[in-house]
């Protein structure tokens, strides 16, 4: 029994890992698309089957299989679509190996009513073990009726239900565990991820990934032949505010132009926070003239906008600078595309603040676009 069960788990192990790969350590979720919910049924229902090649002998004469195990996964997980699909496989497979009869009618409604109570107590508001183990309790007593209607022969059943229970449900703990490892590898994962290339105080970009951006950016329009601008943004006498209001303060206008600037720049745009209050706009395909007339919707949202701070409950009007530059229009190599924007950004601010400029035309005041 220990060398079957040995087997089976290897099995178990080894196709999973092997699932979590072609998800690229995504796992399937209630949420995930249809494609990848097809995808997760077919695999789980394949590993039933495997599994249910690999038997294991429990006493002399009676056989069982982990069957169950992924289907109780999927089920919890992907939903009644990935749900049906496997228990849809593992019971073609039950009927094509073995002749059918009462017992394998009653096998196949068996998996079928775990799986749906499997997808209903994935909506349950507990933890996901919590769900796992009710799910696992009701396979065993579901489990007991239906090798008792099988059968014919309660005694027997008896007899071996004891270690079958321990064997399978053992191993879908331990199979679980798995699940939810490489679940919550992927997360942490995710999150490392995000921190490298996000700005945590305004969700945008962080100067890495404007980097990044920028570099493809430029690649893309030397292949298109396409302009490229950029503005380089900066909050006027931001300084004051963290002085008179506090850092707390300064840190929820920054948040708050974060969620502003994605709604008035174009849907295509890049926006990133490069540092202190300093923010910066790519605009691929996209010609000077109308660079600055981007920059110039910016500085007036920005105008109009009142940036209320709940924890002090007070009211604060922000205005920005904007220097705008544009490659093969106004500079003509990759490295001089911020230099321009820094030194236009320089002029708005020499200029007055509360401007869009460009060094093409020596500085615009807010009321010239």
């Amino acid at each position: 029994m220990m060398k079957d069960l040995f087997t089976n788990f290897s099995i178990l192990i080894s196709l999973m890992f092997l699932s979590s790969q072609l998800f690229h350590w995504k796992p399937v979720e209630k949420l995930s698309s249809l494609h990848k919910k097809i995808i997760a049924g077919v695999m789980a229902g394949v590993l039933g089957n495997v599994l249910m090649q690999n038997t294991i002998q429990i006493q002399e004469g009676v056989f069982v299989d982990m069957r169950i195990i992924p289907i109780a996964i999927i089920a919890l997980h992907g939903g009644i679509v990935s749900g049906f699909i496997g228990c849809f496989l593992i019971s073609l497979g039950r009927l094509a190996l073995f002749d059918m009869n009462s017992a394998a009618v009653i096998a196949v409604i068996h998996i079928f009513l775990l799986m749906l109570i499997g997808t209903r107590l994935a909506k349950l508001r507990a933890h996901d073990w919590l769900k796992f183990f009710y799910l696992m309790l009701t396979w065993a007593v579901t489990g007991f009726i239906s090798l008792s209607l099988a059968t014919q022969n309660v005694p027997k059943v008896l007899s071996f239900f004891g270690p079958y229970v321990a064997a399978v449900a053992g191993s879908a703990f331990m199979s679980y565990y798995l699940v939810r490892f490489l679940y919550q590898s992927h997360m942490a994962i995710e999150r490392f991820r995000e921190h490298a290339t996000r700005d945590f105080l305004t969700g945008l970009n962080n100067v890495r990934m404007f980097d990044d951006m920028f570099n493809s950016s430029i690649n893309w329009a030397e292949r298109r032949g396409e302009k490229l601008s950029l503005l380089l943004l900066d909050i006027d006498y931001f300084k004051k505010i963290n002085d008179n209001f506090g850092h707390i303060t300064g840190d929820e206008v920054l948040h708050q132009l974060g969620h502003l600037l994605p709604g008035v720049a174009r849907p295509f745009d890049t926006i990133s926070r490069n540092g202190g209050e300093e923010f910066t706009v790519l605009l691929p395909d996209c010609p000077h003239v109308q660079a600055i007339e981007v920059g110039e919707r910016i500085r007036k949202a920005v105008e109009n906008h009142i940036f209320k701070i709940e924890l002090t409950g007070e009211q604060i009007h922000v205005t920005v600078s904007v220097g705008v530059s544009t490659y093969k229009d106004t500079v003509f190599q990759p490295e001089m595309v911020y230099k321009e924007a820094d030194e236009a950004l320089y002029l708005a601010k020499k200029s007055g603040r509360n401007r869009v400029c460009s060094l093409r035309y020596h500085g615009l005041s807010p009321n010239t676009i």
